[in-house]
């Protein structure tokens, strides 16, 4: 398949590496695969029609791109390209991967399926890869630490909640409140990060286990839900910042 203009293509970010670093583009036509809701389905003796129970939960979902690749230059051959493609792309954990037809949302996705290259000729070839991705996408200006002006709202445009990430800078005993809510934090000594997404309490490292210093309104951790979000923080303490991890579904 010679590169012509009637054919629409797309690049990809993951990682510390753009596609065509590699001269990896995605071939058009492209659609973003969804995901689906976990729902169970309870049959009932004597009642016609399942139960449905909602367990609260998206399931991950499976993303194909079909790419087209150029050979750049410096590579003498196809499996040379190849295993530095999927050393770039393979890996233990979620990474950010970025489209350029979404440019301000990145999907949280890892390697099922590795490129196996069809070469077409010395200098084009042909392939596929599979991602497994998380269910909602982040959006970019989410993905930073930004300070919280306690006078000022906190607004999330999205129809989805946001599991944010606070960071405290502090001692001794805090109070941190959003939306009516009041987390308190004993006994810290210099910083502390509450993770909501995940549901962790940490020092320094995310391994730094922090939750024996958390007293939380039944075990909930804080949450953005759409529209304004009030949030203040009483106690001994220099810093207060939040990553917001606006999201929204794939």
């Amino acid at each position: 398949m010679a590169f012509n203009e009637e054919v629409r293509y797309a690049q990809f970010v993951m990682g510390d590496h753009s596609s065509l670093d590699f001269g990896v583009q995605i071939k058009y036509p492209f659609t973003l695969a969804h995901p689906t809701m976990d729902v169970s389905a309870v049959a009932i003796p004597g009642h016609s029609g399942d139960l449905l129970s909602r367990n609260h939960r998206f399931n991950n979902f499976t993303q194909t791109l079909n790419l087209y690749v150029r050979k750049p230059p410096g590579y003498d051959t196809w499996s040379r390209l190849a295993t530095d493609i999927n050393n770039w792309l393979i890996g233990d954990s979620y990474q950010f991967f970025y489209l350029s037809n979404m440019k301000e949302w990145a999907l949280e996705a890892y390697l099922t399926q590795p490129l196996a290259l069809e070469p077409e000729n010395d200098l084009e070839a042909s392939g596929s890869i599979t991602l497994n991705c998380k269910p909602y996408m982040k959006r970019e200006d989410g993905l930073t630490f930004s300070p919280v002006k306690v006078s000022l709202p906190i607004f999330n445009t999205e129809v989805e909640t946001a599991e944010p990430i606070f960071h405290i800078v502090g001692k001794g005993d805090i109070r941190l409140a959003v939306n009516g809510e009041n987390y308190y934090l004993n006994n810290i000594e210099d910083e502390i990060y509450i993770d909501s997404e995940q549901e962790w309490i940490y020092h320094h490292k995310f391994d730094e286990n922090m939750a024996m210093h958390a007293v939380f309104p039944n075990n909930n951790f804080p949450t953005f839900h759409p529209g304004d979000n009030a949030v203040f923080i009483f106690g001994n303490y220099s810093k207060l910042e939040y990553k917001a991890n606006w999201r929204r579904l794939a």
